[in-house]
């Protein structure tokens, strides 16, 4: 399964990629919110995503806004990534359409974690959507 990894800080993205690859996952980065919404606008975007809070230009709830607007089936999973804490920020984190919300600093058993639990709601949305259609 592809992850998309959007942060704009290198080291995050390449022990990402690191521990992603180990778990058999096939990660692909963008250094920023621009770039993601680029992968959209060609429907290239993975549909399980990892979205850092702070970026230039674009943060990741505008981003995770922008990608809800294509994005009316929930047909992808969201886990918001910040070294930000406390309620105002987990609030905003699911308003603007986060799925989960992980603080910084990353726990590798627990970010797999909840990779497979997003893998797996995927899969069952997928069946779901099968069903509908017979």
């Amino acid at each position: 399964m592809k992850i998309l990894v959007v942060d704009d800080c290198p080291t995050v993205r390449l022990r990402l990629v690191k521990e992603l690859k180990t778990w058999g996952f096939d990660p692909v980065t963008v250094e920023d919110a621009f770039e993601a919404c680029a992968l959209l606008e060609r429907d290239e975007l993975p549909r399980l995503l990892i979205v850092d809070w702070v970026m230039p230009r674009m943060e990741g709830p505008e981003l995770i806004r922008e990608i809800r607007k294509h994005d009316p089936d929930r047909n992808k999973y969201i886990i918001m990534l910040t070294g930000k804490s406390g309620r105002e920020v987990l609030e905003t984190a699911f308003r603007c359409g986060a799925d989960d919300y992980m603080s910084k600093p990353i726990v590798e058993e627990e970010l797999y974690r909840r990779i497979c639990e997003g893998k797996n709601i995927l899969e069952r949305h997928d069946q779901v959507m099968a069903a509908s259609l017979k």
